[in-house]
């Protein structure tokens, strides 16, 4: 049943690609305490050890039209330091009619900012933006809490991007965006009075977590790192990690829709309103916990396929157009909340 999902093949083909394209995983780890989706943000949350406020800022802004260029892509690679963000936000300024991209690099000293390359230019009606270093850091980006004295403030470089929309604009076609290290890739003020065609985001190491994004599709993976956050897609939702935890809420906004929500090695957990959801469900498992559901009213599950690693069948009724995949492969369990 899994592999003939049309969203799972999706979903596993862009995560294949994704691990291809950064060659960031890790061997297996145990993800189900270091990733307790109720505890992360307290308990386990990442320290930087680049701090901002002691680093030297420096940007780059890029404006455009977004009559002109109705799909903007982000290529944001080589070997940076984490503490910074990637950050969609709505501007307040209502004189502001391009949408604006702010690039801000923190050096921990003027000459490693040359290494930063900054560019951004037009591909098949496309505006790309591109952050690349041209030099590998003094010490990794991925590095843990270990040896903080071998590693000096001003060996670090940092970047941020945060982009504006303007005030008056409520609908934009696309974005992608293929990023290799960063804090968070996160949405800021008024991201959710804005609807998108399509949000496609890829992340090698950190964290992606949104409140409120709206989109016909969603297409979310982090390679070593979490997806949480709440969404809102109108027709599709795909979100899947390799080493951490995948945990979403989503509101869809339309009757029909489809989630697919995975993690190799960690938990995925979706919640959805009871009452906006009818349709077929799926959770899978090859190692860990058992699989989980629960719902206000327990008659409304019907499983129809019960044995180790499938907990499958629908909820109110069956293949209503709407469906929930739910995949935690080791060391973790997929969960359905519908609440």
């Amino acid at each position: 049943m899994l592999r003939h999902n049309q969203g799972y093949t999706e979903l596993k083909q862009f995560m294949e690609e994704l691990e291809g394209s950064m060659g960031l995983t890790e061997g297996p780890r145990r993800h189900d305490d270091e990733h307790n989706m109720d505890s992360f943000d307290k308990k386990h949350r990442y320290e930087p050890f680049c701090k901002l406020h002691k680093l030297e800022p420096e940007s780059t802004i890029f404006e455009f039209s977004p009559e002109t260029y109705q799909k903007t892509k982000f290529f944001l690679n080589g070997d940076f330091n984490r503490g910074g963000h990637v950050r969609i936000s709505k501007s307040t300024d209502e004189n502001l009619k391009d949408i604006k991209v702010n690039i801000t690099t923190y050096a921990g000293r003027s000459e490693l900012r040359s290494q930063a390359e900054i560019s951004a230019y037009e591909s098949e009606g496309d505006y790309v933006i591109q952050v690349e270093r041209n030099h590998p850091c003094p010490f990794p980006p991925h590095h843990g809490h270990h040896h903080h004295h071998e590693r000096k403030q001003k060996d670090c470089l940092v970047y941020s991007v945060d982009i504006e929309f303007p005030l008056t604009m409520d609908y934009y076609e696309s974005l992608e965006f293929h990023v290799k290290i960063t804090q968070r890739i996160e949405g800021g003020e008024g991201i959710n009075n804005i609807e998108f065609g399509s949000i496609k985001a890829g992340l090698g190491r950190g964290a992606i977590i949104f409140d409120g994004l709206r989109a016909k599709t969603i297409k979310l993976g982090v390679l070593s790192g979490v997806v949480m956050g709440s969404y809102q897609p109108k027709d599709r939702f795909l979100a899947a990690s390799i080493h951490g935890a995948t945990k979403v809420h989503i509101q869809p906004e339309s009757e029909h829709f489809n989630v697919t929500a995975a993690s190799t090695f960690g938990p995925a957990t979706v919640d959805l309103p009871a009452d906006s959801f009818a349709g077929d469900f799926g959770l899978f498992h090859f190692f860990g916990s058992a699989p989980t559901i629960k719902a206000p009213n327990p008659e409304d599950i019907h499983v129809t396929k019960l044995k180790h690693g499938v907990r499958a069948g629908y909820y109110k009724e069956p293949h209503t157009g709407s469906n929930v995949i739910i995949s935690a492969k080791f060391h973790g369990s997929p969960s359905l909340y519908l609440n």
